[in-house]
């Protein structure tokens, strides 16, 4: 099933955190196509309106920019500050997002939805999933927050080396794979060379416990190399 692009993005935005309520309005037909639950219905005729006059001033403001060759208006986000919310208004094509966030994830939303218009994609470099429409829950607060964040905009927690959700493996927030770090590896390997040495060279100086010796000495060893493999491992 191929979804529409304003279905991708509303249900990407539905799974985010900081979202109080959207609206998603198709200018050509002058009608609300999809909306939050949670908005009364004496207010939809208003927010439409509103919306229609943001396009409106969108193109008026076209003159006033350097940029005038484009077919899109320049100014295609609009935002009111309330109080560490806000209204954000985006227009993509012919429809309108008319959106109640947090304040904190204005500069994500506004720079996705930028994206989305020139219509580029981040994919995994490994399975060539687009990540733009993916999101992640913070392992610090706990917010569903966009994947291809560096950090959480609530928290401020790095969230850069993640799974990607196709494939499974980890990969950075553009999508580039992350190795194993095999210098750990190195190191704890010949830590545990060295602490299987030092147990022949002390069994030496205990002939009658070099068994046991032998036996710590290995299994010493052997756990050095397992916590290194697992240090090594993206995180």
């Amino acid at each position: 099933m191929i979804l529409s692009l304003e279905s991708l993005v509303t249900s990407f935005l539905k799974k985010l955190s900081g979202i109080r309520w959207y609206i998603l309005v198709d200018r050509e037909k002058n009608k609300v196509t999809d909306k939050s639950p949670v908005i009364p219905e004496e207010k939809i005729d208003e927010l439409v309106k509103a919306s229609m006059l943001s396009f409106e001033l969108s193109e008026k403001m076209r003159k006033y920019s350097l940029v005038t060759s484009s077919k899109e208006p320049v100014t295609n986000t609009i935002y009111i500050k309330l109080n560490g919310e806000g209204i954000e208004i985006e227009n993509i094509g012919k429809h309108t997002f008319i959106l109640n966030i947090d304040e904190k994830i204005l500069d994500t939303l506004s720079n996705i939805f930028t994206k989305i218009r020139k219509g580029e994609t981040i994919k995994c470099k490994v399975c060539g999933h687009n990540l733009l429409y993916e999101t992640i829950e913070c392992p610090r607060c706990g917010r569903t927050i966009p994947f291809i964040l560096d950090k959480c905009p609530f928290c401020g927690y790095s969230v850069n080396v993640k799974k990607c959700p196709k494939h499974g493996g980890f990969i950075t927030s553009t999508g580039d794979l992350v190795k194993r770090d095999y210098s750990i590896i190195v190191i704890t390997v010949l830590i545990a060379v060295l602490i299987a040495g030092f147990s022949v060279f002390l069994a030496t100086y205990f002939p009658g416990l070099q068994w046991i010796i032998y036996g710590l000495g290995g299994l010493v060893s052997a756990l050095t190399v397992l916590v290194g493999y697992i240090a090594s491992s993206p995180h």
